[in-house]
């Protein structure tokens, strides 16, 4: 029996905001299983099964009375659903059952008041449709008035970055002795390249000290380095010189590696190496030393200068001057960390259910990531936090309050961008649901949508139903030919340090693939560069109160393990057999995931529906956004992993579909219906195989689109199993 005969179809209308919460019975909807049987849609974004059905439905008195009293009440605000059942057919007593249950979309309403009628659109609704209405929306989480969330602490031990500034000499002509007698001299420098601006910076300031044939009392600032923030070890490296240009009676001058202390005081320390010394009397005369790996220990708030001392005689034009030799160049090197600091963090669950309370103006949705909670199959060890920039600095809430200038730091996100940002280790889902009533919001990995039980039969009593006009149609928007992965602020374009690049960024491959413009690409805005850390890490808002810094707005992800009370990063001991190769100080590094090999690696399977199992076939790396893609890693029992390797298509996971997709309409019975709206143990129906038949036999597919009306059409993609 086909539903939508005589008194086998009943219709209903639902909504908590009216009647008590109960169903209300309406008029039968004429044609509905021909015309408006559902029609399910796999959803591009999310991945779940999208509920329509065609054109506008119509319904008489009782649903026109019962929609214009939720109008009038609730306007847009009230969930208002349309239920069928239908008597199943498959028992003797003929139960009713229900086969669908869409929303009324309620910005579509029409009344017609003299005919007592009511034509709407339905939708997916519910809390999903809340969700994603405000999908792309950005909210400040801290913002004032919203809930507080449960954050955690990383202790960040620091980067090594190696920081190199290069100095070469200016073009001043420098008199050593000024009318008043001052005798000391700073070299006029300027810098080619720094990578610790705040405090290194070039010198145009000559007039170093005053009189007292000493380097003390300087009265205007003249060091290269001023006032260390903290301990750093230095290395100096290249050549320093200077060259008499017009010569003294008599005298001595000295070329001086020298200290002060006390931060902004300057007060004079020492001399810390005596470069070399001369006769200025000798036009010509060049005084010059070469650093060679020279270790320099400043403290904080030192200062270091390059500078010259003199006790010469003048006679007329016999007054010493002199100028930077032309191949002067060296360079300032440390790759000491910024201060070990415990920055707050937020669970990715805590970051989305913060977003779903605020967007949506509920507390009623919880939201479920068991995959990202207990790690496996996402990240396999440790899990991954999100930290916001000014959690990275320690900033207060509140700046300057109380003040005229008071301001309030925002912390914006959307869901779109957070989803977007976990979306690139492993293909991901969402979906809503309801369990025991409670509402909830379920993110988790694509692949559960692969299963391999068997969902639906398309059959009826007589056995499977012969499948009418089928055709197979290549799926032309998947055989891509390149591939994109990874972090778009992140590998390089790091302004703050000269040559700095990072194993995270965005990786590019080409596939076999030649003739195809198609792109696979996942990439996201969130930071995920340790060195982008330790760049933001290096401004504490306690010692810098009046900076803003470049990426102080902006958000990061940090792969962590809890250890103790708090988290730390993950280290490579934790996932690599041998220490990573190719890479600066491989101990300090973290966030080893985020290298756009592995997550290559992560999206393998869904990469792998338009390659082949050729072993000496391969993805190509080819040049995109630059990062460090000389990364070499390599874990227990595998081989050697080169960032920039060829990745051959066997190494890749499984597909678990073969683009060739298969269409065709087929009679619909009530229990294709029922079969498509159940579940196997807990898991969606649909998200299983679908049997049917195809050349006179019996095959397995996926579902892509089944529309349910009394001759229906299905769109399938070959399963892999």
């Amino acid at each position: 029996m086909r539903v939508g005969q005589a008194n086998n179809a009943r219709f209903f209308l639902l909504s908590p905001q009216r009647n008590g919460g109960r169903r209300v019975q309406v008029e039968d909807i004429e044609d509905f299983d021909s015309v408006y049987a559902d029609i399910y849609k796999k959803d591009t974004t999310g991945n779940y099964y999208r509920t329509e059905k065609n054109g506008r439905m119509e319904l008489g008195t009782e649903g026109y009375l019962y929609l214009l009293a939720i109008w009038s009440l609730y306007k847009t605000r009230a969930d208002v659903r349309l239920l069928t059942e239908v008597k199943d057919e498959t028992k003797e007593t003929e139960d009713w059952t229900l086969i669908s249950n869409p929303s009324v979309n309620l910005n579509t309403l029409k009344f017609d008041d003299e005919n007592e009628t009511v034509s709407f659109e339905v939708t997916e609704g519910g809390h999903l449709e809340s969700i994603e209405a405000r999908w792309d929306d950005e909210y400040d989480l801290t913002a004032e008035g919203v809930p507080n969330m449960a954050y955690v602490n990383v202790f960040f031990g620091g980067r090594r970055i190696l920081k190199r500034t290069k100095y070469v000499g200016g073009t001043i002509e420098v008199d050593a002795r000024d009318d008043q007698g001052a005798t000391a001299r700073a070299l006029p420098l300027t810098t080619e390249y720094r990578s610790q601006e705040t405090f290194l910076s070039d010198n145009n300031n000559v007039l170093a000290n005053s009189q007292g044939g000493t380097y003390a009392s300087l009265s205007l600032p003249a060091t290269i380095l001023t006032n260390a923030p903290q301990d750093f070890n230095y290395k100096i490296n290249g050549k320093v010189g200077i060259e008499v240009t017009n010569p003294s009676l008599a005298g001595n001058i000295h070329l001086d590696l020298v200290r002060y202390n006390n931060g902004e005081a300057q007060d004079f320390d020492e001399i810390v190496l005596r470069l070399a010394s001369g006769n200025p009397a000798n036009f010509g005369e060049v005084l010059e030393y070469e650093f060679n790996n020279y270790e320099l220990e400043v403290k904080e708030g030192d200062s270091i200068g390059i500078m010259t001392l003199s006790d010469t005689t003048s006679f007329g034009e016999l007054r010493l001057k002199y100028k930077v030799t032309d191949d002067t160049s060296f360079i300032f090197s440390t790759d000491d960390p910024s201060q070990p600091t415990l920055s707050k963090a937020i669970k990715l669950r805590t970051a989305f259910q913060q977003l779903v309370n605020v967007s949506t103006d509920s507390t009623d949705i919880s939201v479920e990531m068991p995959v990202f909670e207990n790690a496996a199959g996402y990240t396999n060890v440790g899990e991954v936090l999100l930290v916001h920039g000014s959690w990275i600095r320690n900033m207060p809430q509140i700046i300057n309050e109380g003040e005229d200038d008071e301001r309030r730091v925002q912390t914006n996100l959307s869901l779109k961008k957070l989803y977007e940002g976990c979306k690139i280790l492993r293909p991901l889902r969402y979906e809503a649901r309801t369990t025991n009533g409670k509402k909830e919001f379920h993110v988790g990995l694509e692949k559960e949508t692969q299963q391999n039980f068997i969902g639906a039969r398309l059959q009826d009593a007589n056995g499977y139903i012969p499948p009418i006009t089928p055709e197979r149609d290549v799926i032309g928007e998947n055989i891509y030919g390149t591939v994109i992965l990874g972090s778009t602020t992140s590998g390089t374009n790091y302004e703050e340090v000269n040559n700095l690049f990072s194993i995270c960024g965005v990786g590019n491959w080409n596939t076999f693939n030649t003739d195809s413009d198609k792109k696979y690409e996942v990439t996201t805005e969130i930071r995920t560069g340790s060195e982008d850390f330790e760049l933001e890490r290096q401004f504490q808002f306690e010692d810098f109160p009046d900076r803003d810094t470049p990426r102080q707005n902006d958000w990061f992800l940090v792969h962590a393990k809890k250890v103790g009370l708090d988290y730390q990063p993950v280290k490579w001991q934790d996932i690599y057999e041998e220490r990573p190769k190719n890479v600066y100080d491989a101990d300090s590094n973290f966030n080893w995931i985020f290298r756009p090999r592995n997550l290559l690696e992560g999206h393998g399977w869904k990469i792998k529906s338009c390659l082949d199992e050729n072993i000496n076939n391969y993805l190509r790396h080819i040049s995109g956004q630059n990062y460090n893609d000389s990364l070499i890693t390599k874990r227990a029992g595998e081989e050697e992993r080169p960032e920039n390797g060829r990745v051959y298509h066997t190494t890749l996971e499984r597909a678990t579909v073969d683009l060739l997709g298969i269409k065709f309409s087929l009679p619909v019975r009530q229990n294709i219906i029922q079969q498509l709206r159940g579940k196997t143990n807990g898991i969606d129906n649909r998200f299983g195989l679908i049997a049917h038949l195809y050349k006179g036999e019996v095959v397995y597919s996926r579902l892509l689109e089944a529309d349910l009306n009394r001759d229906g059409n299905f769109e399938l993609i070959p399963a892999i199993r």
